[in-house]
């Protein structure tokens, strides 16, 4: 469970910078679309790290 919710959280960070990358060469759309994968992925990861705070393993 813990390698799982690192790999999220390690590729939403992963699709943030290749949309980043994306932005920064001027291909807005490629960008938009990573960056939504990347904030799902994120959100993701963060709910569910707050659902194990919350309740446990």
């Amino acid at each position: 469970m813990n390698a799982m919710l690192v790999a999220n959280g390690l590729i939403g960070l992963g699709l943030a910078w290749l949309a980043w990358r994306e932005f920064r060469s001027r291909n807005r759309r490629e960008a938009r679309v990573l960056g939504g994968m990347a904030g799902i992925a994120l959100a993701v990861s963060a709910g569910t790290w707050l659902h194990v705070l919350q309740h446990g393993w």
